[in-house]
């Protein structure tokens, strides 16, 4: 609603017609007013907001000095029994109780592991409910399991569904 609509309603209720007491009057004001502000704002997410606070929390996890703090903070974006799915090391999308702690166990063995991380963002499409982040980066990395230096050169496209603010669904393509 309009705020000179907003504005009808409240000169009417104050209006001498309706014969309403001061008090009446106010509250009624004051609830009109409330109804309208909550409409008007629930409906603002910031999708390129989070969209970019997300890249960055991902991109402080794979930084050498990552700690335990970031890993976190990157998980705060998520809900808790968010679907991560990552052809061919992860099958499903389906979202289940303990999706989180998935991603937090799997991340962990190579948190700090990275000797170098560069990233570059190349775009982010939003949309309701979805937003799609396209990045390509450098990482190299001591693998643990050969006791090797690797350095990977990666482009992806994530694609994340969200539900109430939330990532519920994490989709990755690429190598």
């Amino acid at each position: 609603m309009e705020q000179n609509q907003l504005n009808k309603i409240i000169n009417l209720l104050i209006t001498e017609d309706l014969k309403l007491k001061p008090f009446i009057k106010f509250i009624s004001a004051c609830a009109i007013f409330i109804c309208f502000t909550v409409k008007a704002t629930e409906n603002k997410f910031d999708y390129m907001s989070f969209a970019k606070d997300y890249f960055a929390a991902f991109n402080a996890t794979q930084m050498p000095n990552a700690t335990k703090k970031d890993l976190e903070h990157y998980l705060s974006f998520m809900t808790n029994d968010v679907a991560h799915q990552h052809l061919p090391y992860d099958k499903t999308d389906t979202r289940k109780s303990g999706g989180k702690e998935e991603i937090r166990k799997g991340m962990t063995y190579w948190l700090a592991t990275s000797k170098e991380y560069i990233p570059e963002l190349i775009s982010i499409n939003v949309e309701h409910n979805v937003i799609v982040i396209q990045y390509k980066s450098t990482l190299k990395v001591f693998d643990k399991d050969s006791g090797k230096d690797r350095i990977i050169n990666r482009k992806r496209i994530e694609v994340l569904e969200l539900d109430n603010g939330k990532i519920s669904i994490i989709r990755k393509y690429g190598k």
